[in-house]
């Protein structure tokens, strides 16, 4: 795909709206068709979250004749019950594979299976028809798996944007330049918050990840763990992931992890006062930092009552397990997202999205949840951390100690 394609916005249909993608950006947005059709008729501009300054702005760097279709199409399309009629991002563990043996990691030790190559080459390629935006590999560490040069050639080819998360490892040049000339947009970088989450054997590993995929052009961004006994220092390792050449910081909640390591997630997970320590965090990044773009997991929405406490609710915030993304497990089974268990060996992508019995407890959560979080003033921005909370147990470790 050209430089100047990555500049071009897709635009596919939602029910009643559509769906906006930005691949330079990595970014999407979700405007109704009414309101799209009447910015575009009078030249005026939209509130939208920047760098989409303008609905004129994302139409004119867009093939027309596929946004006309995607307007057309919008009015009959049909979606499950609060979900995208198709998952916005799908998430591949191609390997479970690892080198390291992190605390921190969520797969069970020995975990060595790997994808194979035609279910995930099949199962991309369907996602690809449907009309899925972005599509994320992950692991177990996924630079060893050796198709993943024709997965991500596979997936570019069809202006999907494509990300490889990694802890780092084998991340030389040599590598990485083969990667981004496959079609590679985006490498993040796993960074240890702490010693305690880390292999010692990691090294400089992410930093030298870091450098490297600068060195050949390509956007980068630094995942870290919010656990509860770092939280104070998150924004000197978001000045670190900045000096390092992370253009984003993203903050992941601590979430259960394998049986054999389950008393890392009980010492780090956070509850009660953390959230509150965690708002100051965010906030001191946000503002000694504008150059860096923050980002917090969807696990992280709880948060969102203490940062922002008269927001407005919005259509994709909350927990997207199964309604905006979608996860392949590394035996080729689908599943709301790489946390939950439960993977289902639905035979197809479509099927799976549209008649998942699985898919549709996590879409009638606002009706099912415990009362404690069903009462929430946030429950439509947030529903919790199924992995954390299961089932239709409330969130207990919210600020809000529901």
């Amino acid at each position: 795909m050209s430089p100047a394609a990555n500049n071009l916005v897709r635009w596919r249909p939602e029910p009643g709206a559509v769906l906006g993608f930005h691949k330079g950006l990595a970014r999407t947005v979700l405007v109704s068709v009414s309101d799209l059709e009447q910015r575009l008729a009078k030249g005026a501009r939209a509130c939208l979250p920047r760098p989409f300054e303008s609905v004129i702005g994302l139409a004119l760097a867009s093939d027309r004749d596929a946004l006309a279709e995607a307007l057309l199409r919008a009015r009959t399309t049909w979606a499950p019950p609060r979900s995208f009629a198709v998952p916005e991002t799908l998430h591949f563990e191609v390997a479970g594979a690892c080198p390291l043996d992190c605390p921190s990691c969520y797969l069970e030790r020995g975990a060595a299976a790997a994808l194979p190559w035609e279910r995930l080459r099949q199962t991309l390629q369907e996602a690809i028809d449907m009309g899925v935006l972005q599509v994320a590999f992950g692991g177990g560490e996924p630079l060893g798996y050796e198709p993943l040069e024709e997965a991500v050639a596979l997936a570019a080819r069809h202006g999907l944007g494509v990300s490889i998360t990694t802890s780092g490892l084998g991340a030389d040049t040599a590598k990485l330049s083969r990667l981004r000339a496959a079609g590679l947009d985006h490498l993040q970088v796993s960074v240890p918050e702490q010693p305690s989450s880390r292999d010692a054997r990691l090294g400089d590993a992410p930093w030298a990840a870091l450098a490297a995929a600068r060195a050949v052009g390509l956007s980068t961004g630094a995942n870290v763990v919010a656990a509860s006994p770092a939280l104070t220092e998150l924004p000197a390792i978001a000045a670190m992931a900045l000096r390092g050449g992370a253009r984003s910081f993203n903050l992941l909640r601590p979430k259960p992890v394998a049986r054999d390591r389950q008393s890392w997630f009980e010492r780090n997970r956070l509850r009660g006062e953390d959230w509150r320590r965690l708002a100051v965090a965010v906030a001191r990044i946000r503002s000694k930092m504008p150059e860096i773009r923050l980002t917090l997991d969807s696990a992280l929405s709880p948060i969102i009552g203490l940062l922002a406490p008269h927001h407005r609710p919005r259509p994709t915030a909350g927990c997207a397990a199964g309604r905006r993304f979608a996860a392949v497990d590394r035996n080729g089974r689908f599943k709301p997202c790489s946390h939950l268990q439960g993977a289902e060996e639905e035979s197809s992508l479509a099927e799976y999205w549209k008649a998942s019995p699985a898919l549709a407890a996590l879409r009638s959560l606002e009706e099912t949840i415990d009362p404690g979080c069903r009462e929430c003033p946030d429950l439509e921005s947030c529903r919790g951390c199924r992995a954390i909370a299961g089932g239709e147990t409330a969130d207990s470790d919210c600020w809000r100690g529901c």
